[in-house]
């Protein structure tokens, strides 16, 4: 889980709404409410990582997952 803001707010659940609808593999990416210890900590995000859940999902046969490092960004 994360801020929402770490990934743009609503732009990245957005973009990732898109690759769904284009059948292009995506990651499951949901707001959630997140209470600690019976604290409010206020609306986070849950990304789903790389790994072969993200390939089940998508229907597609495993293979390689390549990402792009975010520091070269």
């Amino acid at each position: 889980i994360q801020h929402p803001g770490t990934r743009s707010y609503i732009r990245e659940w957005i973009y990732h709404q898109c690759l769904k609808r284009e059948n292009l593999i995506y990651l499951r990416y949901k707001f959630i409410s997140v209470i600690i210890n019976g604290e409010n900590m206020g609306i986070y995000a849950l990304e789903e990582n790389f790994d072969k859940r993200l390939i089940e999902n998508n229907h597609r046969k495993e293979g390689p997952i390549i990402k792009i490092s975010e520091d070269l960004i």
